[in-house]
């Protein structure tokens, strides 16, 4: 238990050399067995000291494989930033061209740049509002997508490094100046917030992933809204994948309203008690500052109408349903 538990420790190489620790003292309380004997008395130590090189020489894997990976695809590239923290990788890649993304554990976050961008403008509005939160939207962009709409984003990231992240994400530029972020809590802002933007990592159906997208996960954030406010979930799914159906049922459950937006391949839950009907006044208004963004996200708010649409009420599954294999029943912060 001790052991699995080293990489929730802190930084990078605390949990291998609390992990090599360990092991010392195990062999120094059983040195009175192992001494006397002709055999143990050398291989004890030369397995600590194989463990050591080992440990060593691995400690960078991680980044290693996901360096040969991006470069067997994109040749060029560079790694701007690689942090480990409490048994999770946060890092930044930048792109020959000049493209810069994020990537948790090693796998870039799909919800970056443009759809980052995409996300607080539809999340805003479906309600306009004074105050959002955005959840592991990691991306410099999202605070001035929010300054569009007159809305004061907060941005809260569980990794300790966010900080670093962004400031590499946006050449360099002082996070501080940004919006108020907070980084590497355990529990996200009192608020409360007119929208909470929570992206959920990818894949949505692994454990950890898939815990943010339960009814508890819905009711726990509902704590942190205004009356009437809106809670958001991107995820990397269609809208028709059965990851997607379980998160619209779980938000269904706790809210009256429930619409789906496409955010290129993966989808977008909005729930409010009220979702705004006419968007025409306010796509007009912002479509004029969106004349320098990119091709893609002028495409996906072009119509007249809001770029959502309503789900119908469908029978609410049993709470195990929401519970992901193997997870434990535990809350999502």
């Amino acid at each position: 238990i001790a052991v699995a538990a080293l990489p929730l420790a802190g930084p990078e190489g605390l949990a291998a050399i609390a992990a090599w620790s360990l092991c010392a003292l195990g062999a120094w309380r059983g040195a009175a067995r192992w001494k006397p004997h002709p055999i143990l008395s050398r291989v004890v130590p030369a397995a600590l000291l194989v463990a050591a090189l080992l440990g060593w020489q691995t400690r960078d894997s991680l980044r290693d494989i996901t360096m040969n990976r991006l470069v067997a695809v994109f040749p060029g590239g560079r790694m701007l930033l690689w942090k480990e923290a409490r048994g999770q990788t946060l890092a930044v890649y930048q792109f020959q061209s000049g493209v810069k993304i994020a990537l948790r554990d090693g796998l870039a976050v799909q919800h970056s740049g443009n759809v980052s961008r995409l996300i607080a403008h539809l999340s805003l509005l479906a309600h306009p509002s004074r105050t959002a939160l955005f959840v592991n939207v990691l991306h410099p962009a999202v605070f001035f997508s929010a300054a569009l709409h007159n809305a004061n984003a907060t941005l809260y990231d569980p990794h300790p490094s966010c900080r670093e992240a962004l400031a590499a994400l946006s050449a360099g530029a002082n996070p501080a100046a940004l919006g108020p972020i907070f980084c590497g809590s355990r529990r996200p802002p009192e608020g409360p917030f007119d929208a909470v933007v929570v992206d959920i990592p990818a894949p949505p159906t692994a454990p950890q992933s898939a815990l943010l997208t339960t009814r508890d996960s819905a009711r726990f954030w509902r704590t942190r809204l205004s009356t009437g406010g809106l809670l958001a979930w991107g995820l990397t799914t269609a809208p028709n994948a059965p990851a997607s159906r379980r998160a619209a049922a779980a938000l269904q459950a706790e809210f009256s309203d429930v619409a789906v937006a496409l955010l290129g391949r993966g989808t977008l839950l909005l729930a409010a008690d009220k979702i705004n009907d006419d968007c025409s006044a306010a796509l007009l208004r912002l479509r004029p500052l969106l004349f320098n963004d990119s091709i893609q996200l002028l495409a996906a708010l072009a119509g007249p109408a809001c770029p959502w649409q309503r789900l119908p009420k469908s029978p609410v599954p049993p709470e195990s349903a929401w519970r992901p294999l193997g997870a434990l029943p535990v809350r999502p912060f």
